[in-house]
């Protein structure tokens, strides 16, 4: 398997988890909506303050940081519980 095919395949089975986790969050909240909002802040937080190693990486880190946070995000895109 090539390594695009590879992360295409883990960022589906990421959001897969991430829908059930959400679900379970949900069926325990009065507001759902908000708790996936919830959600979110908590991943892009732990994201902002997680020390990631880049050493031999050779482009912009700046720049590969908003790509993940950015890429991170988008996971929660999209799912709706209702509410």
């Amino acid at each position: 398997m090539d390594v695009l095919a590879h992360h295409s395949t883990e960022l589906v089975v990421l959001r897969i988890a991430l829908m059930a986790i959400a679900s379970m969050v949900a069926e325990q909240s009065d507001d759902p909506d908000r708790a996936l909002a919830d959600m979110e802040e908590r991943a892009l937080s732990t994201f902002d303050h997680m020390e990631i190693d880049f050493s031999g990486f050779e482009g912009d880190i700046a720049v590969a940081k908003s790509h993940m946070r950015s890429s991170l995000a988008s996971l929660f895109s999209g799912i709706s519980l209702g509410g």
